[in-house]
């Protein structure tokens, strides 16, 4: 089941990465490293990001319905980091 819920996961989340312009620079375990405005500038990327966490965190409860059983559930934590200021 583990295996089954992260490759629907990554699945569905791909587009979405895809439509607000970012690049998956890496899967790291069950988490994905999404990055924007690199390898290539794109205008507003913290707004994308913001954009795609929202849209993640819409579609996450459809996606994962099948692999909600019982007692355990599975939830998504998002983190946005924006650098150096």
């Amino acid at each position: 089941h583990v295996i089954g819920a992260l490759n629907t996961f990554h699945a569905a989340s791909g587009p979405l990465i895809e439509e607000r312009g970012g690049t998956l620079e890496r899967f790291l375990g069950d988490g994905l490293m999404v990055l924007f405005n690199a390898p290539a500038p794109i205008d507003a990327p913290l707004e994308k990001a913001l954009d795609l966490a929202r849209d993640m965190q819409a579609a996450f409860p459809a996606v994962m319905a099948p692999y909600q059983t019982g007692e355990a559930r599975l939830g998504l934590g998002i983190g946005i980091a924006t650098g150096i200021h």
